[in-house]
């Protein structure tokens, strides 16, 4: 199916060799080495607080790995959705054509406004005094925080064509959640995408047991914790909506049947009439009642749920053992 592909897909989400990317990690990461020998001498790398100089370049290469997913992901989601939804091949198209159109103006305002936030930032952070660190430290922070911004506004379009797909005249099973599991696996993926971010920010922060005592840091990385987990929830709310008006409607027509079918029986008994099929339907739509309240109706399996819960706490794993590290060496 013919999607319109965004900038951030032409170039960020396109695929690239192990080679490629292996070459690109080493143009990045040998910065603040060149930057260094600039400045004449390795001093500054040398001590453990030059450490932060790394987080850079490592998140823009994980944003350039983990990025080609998400085009996998929407082919996924349509690909399964398109049986259920009641509409024309053309009107389907038309709408996805629609949904997933990023206007190229509204992705240079993300980068600009993440490039501002980076270089606000970065002077915060470094001297008065003109060095080739300091100069590379700025760039790639412009960079760094230009790229998130310009990720995060993407992955937000993209949820328009979910919720604009739930708009739509659907042919639910309240039974059969498989249309909508590619929608479970994204949310999934972008929460261990966003505690991945945490993981690597905090491998590389100057880190020792004083930096527990401040409140930033807890006000910091203590709500980033639980984000992940808001932002698995959150991002299936619209398909969990869905799902449950469809499993409510089903167990209406039920139980109106059900009623009907329980007063048919009791008429026949006031009478001494004789029952026929009577019981047995009433025990079918019973078991059927029973089946649909059990029915779930958020798209996700209970490996999901575990991998998450645990996966929630690599950060505070990351935090245990830099405590380790930092108390031996």
């Amino acid at each position: 199916m013919k999607i319109p592909k965004s900038w951030f897909d032409k170039t960020i989400c396109r695929p690239r060799s192990k080679w490629r990317l292996l070459g690109i990690g080493v143009f990045f990461f040998s910065m603040p080495l060149l930057a260094s020998l600039a400045d004449r001498g390795f001093d500054t790398l040398i001590k453990p607080s030059s450490r932060g100089l790394f987080i850079p370049p490592t998140i823009l290469i994980y944003i350039l790995i983990i990025a080609p997913r998400t085009t996998h992901s929407l082919q996924q989601l349509l690909k399964t959705f398109r049986p259920i939804v009641l509409l024309e091949d053309e009107e389907f198209q038309a709408l996805v054509f629609q949904a997933t159109r990023i206007k190229g103006s509204n992705e240079f305002i993300s980068i600009l406004l993440g490039a501002l936030i980076g270089f606000g930032t970065s002077l915060r952070s470094i001297s008065g005094q003109f060095s080739w660190l300091n100069l590379y430290w700025v760039l790639l922070n412009i960079l760094m925080y230009g790229l998130i911004s310009w990720t995060v506004y993407v992955s937000l379009a993209g949820t328009k064509l979910t919720n604009t797909l739930l708009r739509q005249p659907l042919n639910i099973d309240p039974f059969d959640t498989t249309p909508f599991q590619p929608i479970g696996r994204q949310s999934f993926f972008n929460a261990l995408v966003f505690i991945g971010g945490i993981t690597l920010s905090l491998l590389f922060i100057k880190f020792d047991f004083s930096i527990l005592q401040e409140a930033l840091f807890w006000l910091i990385y203590g709500p980033l914790t639980f984000i992940p987990i808001l932002i698995f929830f959150m991002t299936m709310a619209p398909t969990h909506r869905a799902l449950a008006n469809a499993k409510n409607l089903e167990l209406e027509a039920v139980q109106l049947q059900l009623r009907k079918s329980c007063r048919q029986l009791m008429d026949r008994l006031e009478k001494k009439q004789e029952t026929e099929n009577l019981p047995d339907e009433i025990n079918a739509l019973a078991t059927y009642e029973q089946h649909l309240q059990n029915a779930r109706t958020w798209p996700y399996n209970t490996a999901m749920l575990r991998t998450l819960f645990f996966s929630v706490f690599f950060p505070l794993v990351t935090i245990l053992g830099r405590l380790v590290v930092e108390a031996l060496y």
